[in-house]
């Protein structure tokens, strides 16, 4: 007798493609459960490759309006959306990508009796500390699911504070990994004491504090040396705070890479 696959409904309200670090952490998760049939609810235009990680990629419809007065209307449709395929779907749980954005909160309006484990990422814990509409949103996440899942016990505290400790219970740390298929080992370690080869990876923007990295740099005597992968509204900052510190030789911009060249 053949064990029937677990159905899990997930997704991400973003264009279906590995664009970012949480689409990434999202096709590698999924990708290492072969036991788990998933479908991804996400955003055209959609990536060959991405459809071709899911079991079933479905494009959402309900014309996305994030921010302003619009914003509750917008969570009313998605839910309608939503609702009618999980309808269609019948998932066995229900996986909710970040707590407290938009497609959670339709995932929560319309799941019915289908358990929701809430999966934090990061970036949705930092805009509910700084805003009392997220914090409301993500309170809501937080109350309608089974299990809240953060990858760090810091992170896990942070939710744990801006919902008021009343889920405390909920909250589980699952550290993210690193597929170790992907990573290639040196023959030899690395010998000497010389200069260190620094890497950030990340999107140039404020929550990636990469001018943390810069400024640290600059407090060292040792010709250390930086490569900043990647894009973002901060980069002609970046460089030019880079100049200012007198690092012009020691930092190097590239820009974003696919995984398997990075």
């Amino acid at each position: 007798m053949t064990a029937q696959l677990l159905n899990i409904l997930t997704g991400i309200n973003r264009t279906a493609a590995p664009s970012s670090g949480s689409m990434i952490l999202v096709n590698d998760l999924y990708g290492a459960m072969p036991e788990i049939h998933t479908t991804f609810l996400g955003r055209a235009p959609v990536d060959q490759a991405w459809e071709a990680a899911f079991d079933q990629l479905i494009t959402l419809s309900t014309t996305k309006r994030p921010h302003g007065p619009d914003f509750d209307p917008y969570v009313d449709e998605s839910t309608g959306e939503v609702r009618a395929l999980i309808e269609k779907i019948q998932p066995n749980a229900i996986h909710a990508q970040y707590l407290g954005f938009a497609l959670s909160l339709a995932f929560t309006r319309a799941a019915g009796n289908i358990p929701i484990i809430a999966i934090a990422h990061g970036l949705d814990v930092m805009v509910a500390e700084r805003s009392a509409s997220e914090r409301e949103g993500l309170n809501e996440v937080a109350a309608a699911s089974a299990a809240i899942v953060a990858p760090t016990s810091a992170l896990a505290d942070r939710i744990d504070r801006l919902t008021g400790r009343r889920f405390t219970d909920r909250l589980t740390v699952i550290p993210w990994g690193i597929p170790l298929s992907d990573a290639r080992v040196r023959d030899q370690p690395p010998t000497g004491t010389g200069p260190l080869s620094l890497v950030h990876a990340g999107r140039l923007d404020d929550n990636k504090s990469t001018i943390t990295a810069i400024d640290a740099l600059a407090l060292t005597d040792q010709p250390h040396h930086l490569t900043v992968i990647g894009d973002g509204i901060l980069r002609e900052h970046l460089e030019q705070r880079a100049i200012e510190l007198g690092l012009r030789d020691r930092v190097h911009f590239d820009p974003f890479l696919p995984r398997a060249e990075l």
